[in-house]
């Protein structure tokens, strides 16, 4: 499984395993997905997209060195403290033509970046797992993932998706996409599912789940919304 993020003219292949916060004004901080000793991690920090190649530069400003075209105002990779290349953290990272937004992209499909969302890679590529899950604010209740890519008769149905202890209180479309809404209790607690279909093309879909306390319901699917929304298949772009 590829993922490359993709935005304001750059795209960044992270290194895997990865965790990347994405701050309300848009920039990105990537780093481990766990904890650790060693602190190694960049700021990639949109601005406008620029259009000759980035290259390492000094940059009195900051006090360090960044990744830029040398463009005023143009989107830079910032290496974090005591961080003397970005190989760590990114595979590779170059001037792209892409739309503002961040966009995450894989070998099948692209979708829209949601900002306060946490996104988590840990690399696994195993078809029963999901490559990646986006988190609200790093929440570890409170996140989405797409399953699949699923083939005609094995798309899940709503029959499947629905455990005996859910009950399903919302049907709807977002974009091109159904979904159902459930609710359901864990732990005395009151919380809601819900569970997109994206279509990739006539045959193929993947299903995309997101939970969350009823309390965070508004914030967690509007973001999974904003998502929903956004899907494409990679080869459209």
């Amino acid at each position: 499984m590829s993922l490359i993020v993709a935005g304001y003219g750059v795209e960044a292949k992270p290194n895997m395993p990865v965790g990347v916060s994405h701050l309300a004004n848009g920039v990105l901080i990537f780093g481990p997905i766990t904890r650790s000793a060693e602190v190694r991690n960049v700021a990639l920090v949109p601005k406008r997209s620029p259009t000759a190649p980035v290259e390492r530069r000094a940059d009195d400003r900051l006090g360090g060195d960044i990744y830029s075209s040398g463009e005023n105002d143009t989107t830079y990779l910032a290496l974090g403290v005591g961080m003397t290349a970005y190989e760590p953290v990114l595979e590779t990272f170059r001037t792209a033509g892409r739309s503002a937004g961040w966009r995450l992209v894989t070998g099948d499909y692209e979708v829209r970046w949601p900002a306060r969302f946490t996104l988590r890679a840990d690399g696994n590529t195993d078809p029963r797992r999901w490559p990646f899950e986006l988190s609200l604010d790093g929440s570890r209740d409170h996140f989405l993932y797409l399953h699949g890519p699923f083939d005609g008769a094995r798309i899940p149905t709503v029959e499947q998706l629905v455990a005996p202890e859910m009950t399903i209180v919302l049907r709807g479309v977002v974009g091109t996409a159904p979904f159902i809404e459930l609710a359901y209790e864990r732990a005395g607690q009151a919380w809601r599912q819900r569970n997109y279909w994206l279509r990739l093309d006539d045959r193929t879909a993947y299903v995309m789940r997101a939970q969350s306390t009823l309390e965070m319901r508004d914030a967690m699917f509007g973001g999974s919304d904003y998502v929903a929304r956004s899907f494409r298949s990679a080869s459209a772009s």
